[in-house]
């Protein structure tokens, strides 16, 4: 296959043992391969694997790959707020409108920070975690 341009466009969807996974990716022109993603918290160790098949399928380009995973109801994790930390973010948050006048921090943006809201590690087996991984790369 010759491709001449490499501007695009794609999407694909799968399910997986009652999880629903779907990648996005859009590339545009690029003289060497760029590639950045978004993945949902505790997916980030298939970053590296994710990475290297982009890679390995594209001489050019910058490409931009979403990925989105839905558990089935039974199976999805209940998110827990990190009180403590969230404590001390409104802390400084205060402190910084205090000293130099920024904007208050509101809840939907501070509980959007990395770390407030925290996904317990799930039970599931190692070769579960290795199917889903494998699922989702393929």
């Amino acid at each position: 296959m010759n491709l001449q341009s490499m501007t695009g466009f794609a999407r694909a969807v799968a399910e997986h043992d009652g999880t629903s996974i779907a990648w996005e990716v859009k590339s545009v022109n690029g003289k060497s391969v760029e590639v950045r993603l978004r993945l949902p918290q505790g997916l980030e160790r298939l970053e590296p694997a994710a990475r290297q098949t982009v890679q390995k399928r594209f001489a050019r380009g910058n490409f931009q790959a979403t990925l989105t995973v839905s558990r089935a109801a039974g199976q999805q994790a209940q998110q827990v707020v990190n009180e403590a930390f969230l404590r001390d973010l409104a802390g400084l948050a205060k402190r910084l409108q205090e000293q130099f006048g920024v904007a208050p921090a509101t809840a939907d943006g501070l509980l959007s920070l990395r770390g407030v809201l925290d996904i317990p590690e799930t039970t599931e087996t190692e070769e579960a975690r290795a199917a889903l991984d494998s699922a989702i790369l393929s």
